[in-house]
C-alpha cells in the first residue's frame, strides 16, 4: 500500500515528462522572422535590459500591447542570458534559454491543470482524491493539455510566451480558486472539514495570480466566466448537489476579477487603436463570425492536422466562401446534443472551450484579424476544456476503455513531435505556412526575407512577388522588392517597385530614400534629389538621406551643397562613418585640406576599422606634407583590409617620396598583383628609376 501511494504521488510527472519529451527539442532552436524579432532580439527595451528598461513596460503599451509581466521576463531571460565576458553596449540574445523559458511555463502549467482537473474530477469517480480512478483520469486530460498539437505554436515560438504565462497564471487562479470554494477537505475518516482562514489566503492567492495573468496577456479577462463554469462542473461532482438555482449563482469574488480586468482591457484596446483590423464584420453578422472560427477550433481539436501559423480564414474570406452561414452548424448542434444529456459536465466543457477562445473570436475585433481569425496559439487556455472532458470520458468508461485512450494521446505525441520541427528556423517555418496556405502573402514575405540574406536572390524575388501580387497595397513588401533588386544590379526595376511602395504609402520618409539611391545609381541626379528632398520634407531629422543628397550634389560638381548635407548627415548622426568620409572627399575637392583630414578623423572615430578613411586620411596627410604620418594611415588601411589594392599604391607612392624606391617598387607590385587592373599602380611603377 506505501509503495502504491508512493508511486501515485509520482503521477503528476508523466505529462512533464511527456511534454517534456516532445517539446524537448526546441531549445536547439533558433528565433524566427514572426515577431520574435520585435519583441526580443530588436527590442530597444532589451538591449541592454536594465530595470530603468524594464519599468517602460510598466508604464505604457509596447508594441500596441499592454503586457508587462511577459516583457519584464523576457528582460529577465535576456540579463541571465547574458555570458561574463560580454563586451560592453553589447547584447547577447541566446535562443536556446527563450525556448528553455518557453518550455518551463508550459510543463508549470501542465502541472496546474492536472491538479485542478484531479480536484474537479473527485466525487465523479469512485473513491477520494488519491483513489485510483481518479488519478489516472486527471493524468489522461493533462497529457491532452501537455501533448496536444495545437500546444506546438505557444511551445515552440519564443514569441508566445505572452500566451504561455497568461495561461500558467490563469490555471493556478483557476486552480487556488476552486481549491476556496470546495471547503470540502479531507480530515481522515471524520469527514469534511471546513477551514475559512485557509480559504480567504486561497482567494487573495487566486486573485494575484488572476491579476498577473492579466497583465501577461489581457486575454486572460475570460478567467472569471471560466472560474464560473469550474465553480458549476464542482456543484456536479459533491454530495449532495446544490439546488439548480443556486449552481448558477458566481461567487462575490468574480465580480471583483471582472472589476480588475476593466482598466487593463481599456488600456490593451486603446493602444490596438492605430492597428489595422482588416475587414471588421458588422456587429449583427460577428456572432456568425465568432461561430465559424469556433467550428474550425473544433475540428483542429477533433483531426489537428494542417496546422500552420496563417489559415489565412479572414472575416472577408470566410463570408465570400459561404462558410459562415453553415459552418455554425457544428458547435451549435453540438451544444444541443450536450444539452439534452442528463449529466452536463460535457456542455460545461464545451463552454470552457468557447469562452476560452471568446477573445479572439471575432466578436470585438483584433489587430490579428488582418491576417487571419483563428491562431493556434489562441486556444493554449481554451484547451482546458478540452482536458476536463477527455478526463470526464476516462471517468466514465470502463477499464478497458480507459486503456484505449492511450491511443490518442499517443497519435497527439506523435503528430506534436512532427509539428514542432517546423519551427527550427525561418525557412522550415514559412515553407509549412506555404503548405497549408499558399495565400499567405505574409509567409512569402518573410520567406523572401530570409532567402535574400541567405544569398537566394532569385528565389527571394519570386516570394516578394507573390506576396504583392496576394496583396497589392502591401507597400513593404514593394519596398523589399526594390531593395533585392538594386542590390542585383536592377536598377530600372528596383525604381518602379519603389515608385509603387511610394505610391501606397507616401509618407514614408525611407521608400523616398531608397528611391533616391536607386535613381543616383543610374545617373538621374536630378530626381535623385527630388526623392531625398521628400525624405527630409517628411522626416527632417533623416541623416542618411542628407547624405544622399550630398553625393548627389557631388555627381553634380556642385561641392558647396555637398559639403553642408554632408555636415548635416554627421551632426546627425555622429556615428555616420561614410557620411564623414564623403564629407572628407568633398571638402579635400573644395582645397580645405584640414577640414578634410578633420573629417577622415571623424570617420575613424565612428568606425575605427574602416580602411577607406585611412586611406583617404592617408592621401590628404601626403598633401600637407605629412609622409611619414600618411604611411602610418596607409599601413593601417593594409591591416584592416590586405586586399586593398588602392592602399598599397598611396603607400607606395608615400615611399617615392621620401626616395625609398624599393619598397615603393615592392607596394606597386603588391598592388598590381592584388589587383592587375589598378592602373595607378602601373603608372607608378613605370615612372621608378629601374631597379640596380
Amino acid at each position: 500500500m506505501v509503495n502504491a501511494a508512493r508511486a501515485r504521488r509520482l503521477i503528476p510527472l508523466i505529462p512533464l515528462i511527456a511534454a517534456a519529451i516532445v517539446f524537448g527539442p526546441v531549445v536547439g532552436y533558433r528565433f524566427v522572422g514572426w515577431d520574435d524579432d520585435i519583441h526580443v532580439y530588436q527590442n530597444p527595451y532589451l538591449s541592454p535590459p536594465t530595470l530603468a528598461h524594464a519599468l517602460q513596460f510598466w508604464k505604457g503599451p509596447h508594441q500596441a500591447l499592454y503586457m508587462p509581466v511577459t516583457f519584464s521576463a523576457w528582460s529577465l531571460i535576456t540579463y541571465l542570458s547574458q555570458p561574463a565576458d560580454t563586451r560592453a553596449g553589447r547584447t547577447v540574445f541566446a535562443p536556446g534559454v527563450f525556448h528553455a523559458a518557453n518550455l518551463l511555463v508550459h510543463v508549470l502549467t501542465v502541472l496546474a491543470v492536472y491538479f485542478l482537473i484531479l480536484r474537479l474530477i473527485m466525487g465523479s469517480c469512485r473513491g477520494d482524491l488519491q483513489d485510483r480512478p481518479a488519478v489516472f483520469t486527471a493524468l489522461s486530460g493533462a497529457l491532452l493539455y501537455a501533448v496536444h498539437p495545437l500546444q506546438v505554436e505557444p511551445v515552440a515560438w519564443v514569441s508566445s510566451l505572452k500566451d504561455l504565462l497568461s495561461g500558467f497564471f490563469s490555471a493556478a487562479a483557476l486552480l487556488l480558486f476552486i481549491r476556496a470554494i470546495d471547503e470540502q477537505r479531507l480530515s481522515g475518516g471524520d469527514g469534511l472539514v471546513p477551514d475559512r482562514r485557509r480559504k480567504k489566503r486561497l482567494l487573495a492567492a487566486a486573485t494575484l495570480a488572476f491579476g498577473l495573468a492579466l497583465l501577461s496577456k489581457p486575454a486572460a479577462v475570460v478567467v472569471p466566466a471560466i472560474a464560473w463554469l469550474l465553480g458549476i462542473w464542482l456543484s456536479y461532482s459533491r454530495a449532495p448537489a446544490a439546488a439548480p438555482g443556486r449552481r448558477l449563482l458566481p461567487h462575490p469574488l468574480l465580480f471583483a476579477w471582472l472589476a480588475l480586468a476593466v482598466p487593463i482591457m481599456v488600456m490593451a484596446k486603446a493602444a490596438e487603436a492605430d492597428i489595422p483590423l482588416g475587414e471588421v464584420a458588422p456587429p449583427l453578422l460577428r456572432p456568425l463570425v465568432a461561430l465559424d472560427a469556433l467550428a474550425f477550433y473544433l475540428g483542429k481539436v477533433l483531426v489537428p492536422v494542417g496546422l500552420g501559423i496563417d489559415y489565412g480564414r479572414t472575416t472577408a474570406l470566410a463570408t465570400a466562401r459561404g462558410w459562415i452561414w453553415y459552418s455554425w452548424l457544428f458547435p451549435v448542434s453540438l451544444a444541443v446534443v450536450l444539452l439534452f444529456l442528463k449529466d452536463r459536465r460535457p456542455l460545461i466543457a464545451l463552454g470552457i472551450f468557447a469562452v476560452g477562445a471568446a477573445p479572439t473570436l471575432g466578436l470585438v475585433p483584433h489587430g490579428y484579424q488582418v491576417f487571419s481569425n483563428v491562431a493556434d496559439r489562441f486556444l493554449y487556455l481554451a484547451l482546458l476544456g478540452p482536458a476536463i472532458a477527455f478526463a470526464w470520458l476516462a471517468c466514465i468508461l470502463p477499464p478497458r476503455g480507459r486503456a484505449l485512450l492511450a491511443l490518442p494521446i499517443l497519435a497527439w505525441g506523435i503528430l506534436s513531435f512532427a509539428q514542432r520541427g517546423c519551427w527550427s528556423g525561418n525557412i522550415p517555418l514559412f515553407q509549412h505556412a506555404l503548405m497549408i496556405n499558399d495565400r499567405s502573402y505574409m509567409a512569402h514575405y518573410n520567406l523572401a526575407i530570409t532567402l535574400s540574406d541567405g544569398g537566394g536572390a532569385e528565389q527571394a524575388l519570386e516570394h516578394y512577388r507573390a506576396a504583392v501580387r496576394i496583396k497589392p497595397d502591401y507597400a513593404r513588401a514593394y519596398n523589399n522588392l526594390g531593395a533585392l533588386l538594386e542590390v542585383m544590379g536592377r536598377h530600372e526595376e528596383a525604381i518602379a517597385a519603389y515608385r509603387q511602395a511610394g505610391r501606397l504609402t507616401p509618407a514614408d520618409p525611407k521608400v523616398h530614400y531608397n528611391l533616391g539611391l536607386s535613381l543616383a545609381a543610374i545617373g538621374k541626379a536630378d530626381e535623385a534629389i527630388a526623392a531625398f528632398r521628400e525624405a527630409l520634407r517628411l522626416r527632417p531629422d533623416y541623416s542618411e538621406a542628407h547624405s544622399g543628397l550630398g553625393s548627389s550634389y557631388a555627381r553634380r560638381g556642385e561641392g558647396a551643397q555637398a559639403v553642408f548635407h554632408y555636415r548635416e548627415a554627421v551632426r546627425l548622426d555622429p556615428g555616420a562613418f561614410a557620411a564623414w568620409n564623403n564629407l572628407g572627399i568633398a571638402l579635400a575637392d573644395e582645397g580645405d585640406v584640414a577640414g578634410a583630414i578633420a573629417a577622415y578623423r571623424g570617420a575613424i572615430r565612428a568606425d575605427p576599422a574602416y580602411p577607406d578613411a585611412w586611406s583617404n586620411l592617408g592621401n590628404a596627410l601626403v598633401s600637407v606634407g605629412k609622409i611619414e604620418e600618411a604611411m602610418a594611415a596607409y599601413r593601417e588601411a593594409i591591416r584592416l583590409k590586405p586586399g586593398y589594392a588602392m592602399a598599397h599604391n598611396n603607400l607606395g607612392t608615400a615611399f617615392a617620396r621620401l626616395g625609398r624606391i624599393a619598397e615603393a617598387r615592392e607596394a606597386f607590385e603588391r598592388a598590381i598583383e592584388l589587383d592587375p587592373n589598378c592602373r595607378n599602380a602601373r603608372i607608378n611603377l613605370s615612372r621608378l628609376p629601374p631597379a640596380d
